[in-house]
């Protein structure tokens, strides 16, 4: 039986407070301790944070870019699959709309953020249809 990964704890504030501050730029990528680049990995957002940094011209750590250039690599493994789905509904005739995560509606860079998932929206009718 497989076994199911363990939660993720949620950020204490002072974790969100500390991460928050590399996204908005008052703290550099170069300043962090491994710790946080540890807890930024558990909670999905290393590899964002180093796309932020990246487009503002900061100095990356080498640590960061790697995970950055891990989850680019897992996109472009995933991403004919992601078309040929988008292809074939277009095909059905089936209303849909993909969405980046409405977390991310209020990030103002959002462009350079590396995509994790995909949220596909269409009613459960045309849903049913695929069958």
């Amino acid at each position: 039986m497989k076994q199911r990964p363990t939660p993720t704890p949620a950020l204490r504030k002072e974790e969100r407070k500390a991460l928050e501050a590399f996204r908005t730029g008052r703290q550099t990528l170069a300043d962090a301790p491994e710790f946080l680049f540890r807890l930024a990995r558990q909670h999905n957002v290393a590899a964002s944070l180093a796309a932020i940094a990246s487009e503002r011209g900061q100095y990356v750590p080498q640590i960061w870019r790697h995970r950055l250039r891990q989850l680019r690599a897992q996109q472009l493994t995933v991403r004919p699959h992601l078309d040929r789905l988008a292809r074939r509904l277009n095909r059905l005739g089936r209303p849909w709309f993909a969405a980046r995560g409405w977390a991310r509606i209020y990030d103002p860079v959002l462009p350079v953020r590396p995509m994790g998932d995909l949220d596909i929206y269409m009613t459960l009718e045309h849903l049913e249809d695929l069958d």
